[in-house]
């Protein structure tokens, strides 16, 4: 009995590093598709629109931003519609 415990311990042991490294894939997986639906929807607008979306990453919030640029000028501006921030999975 111990010395199945023994084989068990040691095969969970070594599966476990590849089981945390699958689940961070998945998470970085997971926030890769969420940005990009985002920006698909962003570019529908844009083009329906005829004027362009600004995206803003922060990095150390792990947010994006983005905004419809209206008048094109690359600020965010009043009456212009901004969506965010959102958070990052």
């Amino acid at each position: 009995m111990m010395v199945v415990l023994v084989i068990g311990s040691i095969i969970t042991a070594a599966s476990a590093p590849r089981f945390l490294s699958l689940l961070r894939d998945t998470q970085m997986e997971s926030a890769a598709n969420e940005i990009a639906v985002s920006m698909r929807g962003a570019r529908s607008k844009a083009i329906s629109q005829g004027n362009n979306f600004v995206w803003t990453f922060t990095s150390g919030a792990n947010t994006y931003t983005a905004f419809d640029d209206d008048n094109e000028n690359g600020a965010l501006d009043t009456g212009e519609t901004e969506y965010g921030p959102i958070d990052l999975p």
